[in-house]
């Protein structure tokens, strides 16, 4: 693959960075993480000259999405990623997007189709569970979907309620407690949660227990400066 060396220099945050055409992708992880940690108005200065040098970048339309703040005008831009590039790194997280914004609008039909085509075409993105969860708790499963009840190990959180703030999801349960006792160590009250997509184990470590949807979100900021990531409140089982 041939790549463009010609550099330029792009505003992320308060911070000139030089960026070739290969490292576009970086620079959007960085953004993302940054919007994570509530920095939207620093982001939202530096995107116009990204659309200006690359105008056809899925990642670039993907910060592009994240950083408008009606729904529908972000839905667009993310179907654009899946169709232009359905194999891009971001497309998988641009389907995530479409899916929950339409459960939560309640698009019932647009949704369940969203989560269908996920598991065809994305089955070990990490992000599915993302896109599960939210159509779960909002609209409900499609009926082929819906998980069985799987046996939980005791030092899983198995009839927790409420919201929890939720930072990652393993294959794996090994790698899920170790996750977990790195939360403990920083004095998270942190648990495990095993859920079942599509006939897959997934355990998913989660900070808190809340009694709202509010209450969980006053959280996010905290634990997305530990994390490095991009939690999300989920509704506990």
């Amino acid at each position: 693959m041939r790549w463009s060396i010609a550099a330029c220099v792009v505003l992320i945050g308060s911070v000139a960075v030089p960026v070739a055409a290969q490292e576009v992708d970086g620079i959007v992880r960085q953004a993302l993480l940054r919007l994570a940690q509530g920095k939207r108005d620093s982001l939202a200065a530096a995107l116009p000259e990204l659309l200006r040098r690359y105008p056809n970048e899925p990642g670039v339309l993907l910060l592009q999405a994240r950083l408008l703040s009606d729904a529908q005008q972000a839905l667009p831009l993310y179907e654009r990623i899946l169709r232009e590039h359905p194999k891009s790194i971001w497309a998988d997280d641009a389907l995530c997007s479409i899916v929950q914004l339409s459960a939560l609008q309640r698009d019932t039909a647009r949704a369940w189709q969203g989560l269908r085509t996920f598991l065809q075409r994305y089955p070990s993105s990490d992000l599915l569970f993302y896109a599960w969860e939210t159509v779960r708790a909002t609209i409900g499963l499609p009926p082929e979907l819906a998980p069985t009840p799987a046996k939980q190990p005791p030092s899983v959180a198995q009839s927790a309620h409420g919201y929890a703030v939720q930072i990652a999801s393993f294959r794996a349960r090994q790698a899920a407690e170790q996750e977990l006792e790195r939360l403990r160590r920083r004095r998270f009250r942190a648990s495990v949660v095993v859920k079942q997509l599509g006939g897959e184990t997934y355990y998913a470590v989660v900070v808190g227990n809340y009694p709202t949807r509010e209450a969980a979100q006053q959280a996010l900021p905290r634990v997305a400066q530990y994390c490095r990531c991009q939690p999300v409140v989920i509704e506990l089982p």
